[in-house]
């Protein structure tokens, strides 16, 4: 069941880097997170699930990738993450999650995603009481970008 669940965030996840910044990725499924190395900046964003599946993704993007994600969608240079490129990411993940849930509704499984939530220095296994935790690092030619679903106990 959990893999009918998270595949279609896998696959979102590579049409997106796709269509918006013309790259390639490659995926690879772990039943555990690993997270991010301690002192790695980052920003998570957070977007609720509700429905038949309940719970939460997090989308983890290691500050450099992010900066880079950046500058490739808007030609512009940037030394920091600001609240524009938070933005940036925010969208991105709910595009992300839009086309999953969207598959997810191929497969008979209605749910719905909440708006996005920044969240920085938050470990993986904060705030969900989780039944299952699975991750995928999407990797790409300027970083991996870590995808968690965690879903609530039933």
């Amino acid at each position: 069941m959990v893999a009918d669940i998270f595949g279609p965030f896998t696959t979102a996840a590579n049409k997106t880097f796709k269509l918006l910044l013309d790259m390639d990725t490659l995926a690879k499924v772990t039943e555990k997170a690993n997270g991010t190395a301690e002192g790695e900046c980052q920003t998570d964003i957070a977007i609720g699930l509700a429905g038949d599946v309940s719970g939460e993704v997090l989308y983890r993007f290691p500050e450099e990738t992010t900066i880079q994600i950046a500058k490739l969608m808007t030609g512009m240079e940037f030394s920091r993450i600001d609240e524009f490129v938070t933005s940036l990411l925010s969208e991105i993940a709910k595009i992300i999650s839009e086309n999953a849930v969207t598959e997810l509704s191929h497969k008979d499984i209605t749910c719905s995603i909440l708006q996005p939530k920044i969240i920085k220095g938050r470990k993986p296994e904060d705030d969900i009481e989780t039944a299952y935790l699975f991750s995928t690092n999407v990797g790409t030619d300027i970083g991996d970008i870590e995808i968690l679903l965690k879903l609530n106990a039933s």
